[in-house]
């Protein structure tokens, strides 16, 4: 079978997917792998083989020729899309209606009528007020009298003669200053240390480098204590190393602070006990500043660490001034 009656059986075969109506002709078909059977890509035909024939001698009926059958039509060509038309044009705006007249305002009503206002009483008839009193005539003023004369100064009488000059009197100068600028660890019944004096006068000492200062005259003193500390401390004057100065214990419960205390004490004739080369009979009172029965096992006296930069600064002093020996009346 030739390629032309091929496609006029696909023509006018009954498979209704082929439209043949499409102005584009349909590619040549190319033939299948069957010299019988062809193929197009386009349509994708597919063809039925040829029926066999009858046998010889007595004839059957021809095979009936396959048929060929279109899987998927081409697809129909989009006709050219036609022009927009063009727009028409705007009609007029109508005329604005007239406005309807506005309403009367109808009538205000009637006030109602007001209530009649009460009688007012009688006022009362106003008192006759009383006379006035006739005012006293004013005194006449006295006249003032005649100053005094101013009486005569009297003469400048002559200055006297000068005064003998007192007793110088029984009063014992005796006073001591000590101190001390050395950094020191003072240990519980121990002895500030003081390296340093501004004035020992009179019946007094004290041995540099130790805490020892002497008097041997009896009498009433004034002293005056001073320390810096950095722990809570509880210092006292004291007597020949054992015995406590009334009113001589002082204390601070706060660290890093200055402490003092001031007092008038009295050196008896039985205070004058222990050894001393500085007195005339070899025995005198000996006064010492110590750490007693502080909580901390150690004191430390530094009076700069911490508060400035200017030095010598004294980390501890005592002042000690004579008021009066016991051998001067009172």
């Amino acid at each position: 079978m030739s390629d032309t009656d091929v496609l006029t059986l696909i023509r006018d075969a009954s498979c209704n997917e082929y439209d043949v109506s499409c102005n584009t002709p349909p590619r040549p078909p190319s033939p299948c792998h069957d010299p019988h059977e062809h193929c197009y890509e386009d349509s994708h035909f597919q063809c039925g083989r040829d029926g066999r024939d009858g046998r010889d001698g007595r004839d059957g009926r021809d095979g009936r020729d396959g048929r060929c059958c279109v899987v998927h039509g081409p697809k129909g060509c989009k006709g050219d899309q036609g022009e927009k038309g063009d727009q028409g044009e705007k009609g007029d705006q109508g005329d604005k209606g007239d406005q309807g007249d506005k309403g009367d305002q109808g009538d205000k009503g009637d006030q109602g009528e007001k209530g009649d206002q009460g009688d007012k009483g009688d006022q009362g008839e106003k008192g006759d007020q009383g006379e006035k009193g006739d005012q006293g005539e004013k005194g006449d003023q006295g006249e003032k009298g005649d100053q005094g004369d101013k009486g005569d100064q009297g003469d400048k009488g002559e200055k006297g003669d000068k005064g003998d000059k007192g007793d110088t009197g029984n009063f014992a100068y005796t006073y001591i200053h000590v101190f001390s600028t050395e950094p020191q660890e003072i240990a519980t019944e121990a002895p500030v240390v003081f390296t340093d004096d501004t004035a020992v006068v009179g019946d007094c000492a004290y041995d540099a480098g130790t805490g020892n200062i002497w008097l041997w005259t009896p009498g009433f003193y004034y002293a005056n204590m001073m320390l810096h500390h950095r722990e809570p401390c509880q210092f006292t004057f004291m007597k020949n190393e054992v015995f406590e100065v009334k009113g001589g214990v002082f204390s601070s419960p706060t660290g890093a602070t200055q402490s003092s205390n001031t007092l008038i004490i009295q050196i008896t004739p039985e205070d004058l006990i222990s050894e001393s080369s500085y007195s005339p009979t070899g025995l005198a009172c000996k006064l010492q500043l110590k750490n007693h029965t502080s909580y901390a096992p150690i004191i430390e006296l530094n009076g700069t660490s911490g508060a400035g930069s200017a030095t010598p600064d004294t980390i501890a002093n005592v002042t000690i001034i004579m008021l009066q020996p016991n051998n001067m009346p009172i």
